[in-house]
C-alpha cells in the first residue's frame, strides 16, 4: 500500500464530503455521529467535554505506554483522534497508519473536529489517514510489519463481528512484528470479552494485561505477539 498516495486521496475525498455535506450539520447532529460510531468520548451530560478523562481513556485504549520512538503503528478505527493523539502528540513514531470506513467521521475528525488537539495529531507528518475497510487493510498489507496495533473497532464488537473473527485477529497477528503488542477494545459484554481474549489466545499471543474504563466495565486486552 502506498501511504502517502492513500492519505492524500483521503483528505480529499475527506475534504470534498465535509464541504458538500458536514459543514452543513448543526452541532448537534456532529456530536450525534461521534457517538454513534465512537460509542462516547467520556464528555459530561451538559455537553462539556472532559478532556482528562478522554485522554485517559484514550491512553488505556492505545496503550500509549508501550509505543517507543521509531514504531511503526497500525490503528483500526480513526475516531476523532483522540487515541491516535495519545501516541503521537508524547512520541515521534516512524509511521502512525489509521483506518476508518466513515467517511463521516473522517471528514468530522480532519476537517469538523470538536477538540483541535486531536485534529492537529492527525495533521502530524508521520500519520498517515487512509479511508477503507479495516479488514481489506490488513489483507494488502502483506509486505508489511508494525511495532503496535490498536485495534478500537466500535463501542460494541458484536455490530461489528468481521473486526473479531478469528480470520481477522489472524492477518492482525501476522503484520505484527514479533515482541510487538496490540491493545484490543473489547466492549463490555462478558461474552464478547472472552470470546476475543480465547481467539487472540488460540492464534499465539500473550496476554499481559485486561484494563478498565473509570467507572465503566468496558475492558480493553493488552496482548504480545512472542
Amino acid at each position: 500500500m502506498k501511504f502517502n498516495e492513500a492519505d492524500r486521496i483521503t483528505r480529499r475525498k475527506a475534504l470534498s464530503w465535509f464541504r458538500r455535506v458536514v459543514s452543513k450539520w448543526p452541532s448537534g447532529r456532529v456530536i450525534e455521529v461521534i457517538d454513534r460510531v465512537t460509542g462516547g468520548l467520556g464528555y459530561r451530560s451538559q455537553g462539556r467535554w472532559d478532556i482528562v478523562r478522554m485522554g485517559y481513556v484514550g491512553s488505556l485504549i492505545s496503550w500509549a505506554e508501550r509505543v517507543r520512538e521509531g514504531y511503526r503503528v497500525f490503528e483500526i478505527g480513526t475516531g476523532i483522534g483522540r487515541t491516535c493523539y495519545t501516541v503521537v502528540g508524547f512520541v515521534e513514531v516512524d509511521l502512525y497508519l489509521t483506518v476508518d470506513a466513515s467517511i463521516d467521521m473522517l471528514a468530522i475528525a480532519l476537517y469538523r473536529n470538536p477538540i483541535e488537539q486531536y485534529r492537529s495529531a492527525l495533521n502530524k507528518p508521520p500519520v498517515k489517514v487512509v479511508w477503507i475497510d479495516a479488514v481489506k487493510a490488513a489483507r494488502v498489507l502483506p509486505g508489511e510489519y508494525f511495532d503496535h496495533v490498536v485495534h478500537d473497532g466500535g463501542p460494541n464488537p458484536g455490530r461489528n463481528p468481521r473486526l473479531y473473527s478469528i480470520e481477522f485477529l489472524r492477518e492482525l497477528y501476522r503484520i505484527l512484528k514479533p515482541g510487538g503488542g496490540i491493545s484490543i477494545f473489547a466492549g463490555r459484554n462478558p461474552a464478547w470479552v472472552d470470546r476475543i481474549y480465547e481467539g487472540a489466545r488460540m492464534l499465539g499471543f500473550r496476554h499481559v494485561e485486561t484494563v478498565s474504563f473509570p467507572d465503566s466495565p468496558v475492558r480493553v486486552l493488552h496482548m504480545e505477539k512472542p
